[in-house]
């Protein structure tokens, strides 16, 4: 099941999450964080409070998910078959946000 957040929602995001969780603003980015996971109870307040509401769908065999520069997103497996991942994020130098990896 994947959750993808516009990148402009990015922002509010992590001050909801900070919020929420009680995370220090000035730590690391809780939407990078694995142990950070956004429940769907929490889904429902980031909408009702900020109007913010991520993309949400469940990926079919065989389909692959683009997700865009600087778009926060989570993934879990629903499935028990098994799974493969492949992560190539891109730098964009036009956005601060960016990060240059490649798993």
């Amino acid at each position: 099941r994947w959750t993808i957040f516009l990148a402009a929602d990015g922002p509010v995001l992590r001050k909801y999450l900070c919020t929420k969780l009680n995370i220090d603003p000035a730590g690391p980015d809780p939407t990078h964080d694995s142990r950070v996971f956004v429940t769907s109870d929490m889904i429902k307040e980031l909408w009702s409070l900020h109007g913010v509401a991520p993309f949400t769908f469940i990926q079919q065999p065989g389909q692959a998910v683009f997700v865009p520069v600087g778009a926060p997103h989570q993934v879990r497996t629903v499935s028990q078959h098994d799974t493969a991942t492949i992560v190539t994020d891109k730098y964009d130098k036009r956005s601060p946000t960016s990060r240059q990896a490649s798993r």
